[in-house]
C-alpha cells in the first residue's frame, strides 16, 4: 500500500508542472547553447527564465549578466534550482517561487521560456504589456501565434522574438 502511494505521488510530482502549463524536461546543452547565442547577452541585462527547472539557464546566463532569475512554481525543482545557484556561488542570480503569471516580468531584457504552445499564447499579452521595446524573447520548441520570430534554428525548435 505504501508502495502505490509512493508510486502515485512520484507520478503527481513528474505531471504537477503541467497544470501550470508547462513540463519539465531538462534543456539539451545543444538547445541551451543555441538559446545563449540567439538571446546575444550583455552585461547589463537582466535575465528571467520563467519555469526555470534545475536553473541550468540561469546559472549559464548569471555568468554574462548582471542579473539573473528563475521563477519555478513547482515546490522540488524550486529547491533543486535554489541549491544549483547556491552551489555555483552566483550572487547575480536567485531563484523564485511561484507562478510567473503573478510576477511582474518588465525589469526583463532577456526572456527564457520552454513552456507549452497553449501557455505561450496566454503569456503573450502580459509580455506585451509589461516588457520595454527591444526586450529578447527566447523561446524552446514552441512559438507565439502571431508573432513572426526574429531568428529561428528549425532543426533545434529555437526561436527568438524582440518586443517592438
Amino acid at each position: 500500500m505504501l508502495a502505490n502511494l509512493l508510486i502515485l505521488a512520484f507520478i503527481f510530482w513528474l505531471f504537477y508542472t503541467r497544470f501550470f502549463g508547462a513540463e519539465y524536461y531538462p534543456t539539451r546543452k545543444r538547445i541551451m547553447k543555441r538559446m545563449l547565442e540567439f538571446a546575444n547577452l550583455r552585461h547589463n541585462d537582466v535575465v528571467y527564465d520563467l519555469g526555470c527547472g534545475d536553473a541550468r539557464l540561469v546559472v549559464a546566463s548569471a555568468k554574462y549578466v548582471s542579473k539573473a532569475v528563475g521563477i519555478e512554481i513547482d515546490p522540488l525543482r524550486f529547491i533543486i534550482s535554489w541549491l544549483n545557484v547556491k552551489l555555483h556561488r552566483l550572487r547575480n542570480a536567485r531563484i523564485v517561487y511561484g507562478n510567473f503569471f503573478n510576477f511582474k516580468l518588465s525589469e526583463a531584457s532577456v526572456i527564457f521560456l520552454f513552456l507549452r504552445q497553449e501557455t505561450n499564447d496566454k503569456l503573450k499579452s502580459k509580455l506585451e504589456k509589461e516588457l520595454k521595446p527591444g526586450t529578447r524573447i527566447v523561446s524552446h520548441h514552441w512559438k507565439f501565434t502571431g508573432w513572426k520570430p526574429v531568428k529561428q534554428d528549425k532543426k533545434l525548435k529555437v526561436y527568438l522574438y524582440v518586443i517592438k
